[in-house]
């Protein structure tokens, strides 16, 4: 079994300043995922110029940022039993580095041991770790997970995963990172997140 820890592909064009890393859980067996993770995210995802409305990679606007983080996965490479599945596809290297910004193409990391850095790496561009791990032990190894999606017909695996407290929200399917329902009871609007509801007065009460 394999899980997957990744920035969407959905959130390629928010600005990369201000993109969260949000966790990925992919429940399958093992088909070459990484392969395939590895062709859809760069098979058609290069740097266009800023003002491109159909560019899909935001540009790091202090590109010693983009280098330090390029350099950090090239260590992280050379962990034993971590490679890197993208560069046979993308046909150029990680960083496109200019004067005033920088671009990091999307890379897909395949690793065999979930304590490996890279494993547990989130940045700032679309990059997603791919991990083999025990189904036993993946709810505990992934920790806390903002999002975790799970693609399985194990019912009882599923009813682990619901039952996990470490798993903020559970998609169970073919579901997108972004879908919302608004029905949910824990939905809700990034306000919510971002302030705090106080009640507030400034004045006694009106006599009744």
């Amino acid at each position: 079994y394999l899980y997957a820890r990744a920035i969407t592909p959905e959130r390629y064009k928010i600005l990369t300043t201000l993109t969260p890393a949000i966790s990925l859980c992919i429940l399958a067996a093992y088909l070459s995922l990484g392969d395939i993770l590895a062709a859809l995210n760069s098979a058609e995802v290069h740097p266009q110029p800023m003002s491109d409305p159909n560019a899909q990679l935001a540009a790091f606007t202090n590109p010693d940022v983009a280098e330090a983080m390029h350099n950090q996965i090239e260590d992280g490479l050379k962990e034993g039993g971590v490679t890197e599945v993208t560069a046979k596809y993308r046909g150029a290297e990680r960083l496109e580095k200019h004067d005033r910004y920088a671009f990091l193409r999307p890379t897909v990391i395949h690793a065999t041991d979930p304590n490996a850095a890279l494993a547990k790496a989130e940045y700032m561009f679309p990059f997603v770790s791919v991990v083999e791990c025990p189904q036993a032990k993946m709810i505990k190894t992934i920790g806390p997970t903002l999002v975790c999606t799970a693609l399985t017909d194990n019912e009882a695996w599923a009813a682990d995963l619901v039952e996990a407290v470490n798993i903020d929200r559970l998609n169970i399917g073919k579901v997108k990172t972004v879908q919302l329902n608004w029905l949910q009871p824990h939905e809700g609007n990034i306000v919510d997140f971002l302030f705090r509801s106080r009640a507030f007065q400034n004045q006694p009460p009106q006599p009744v």
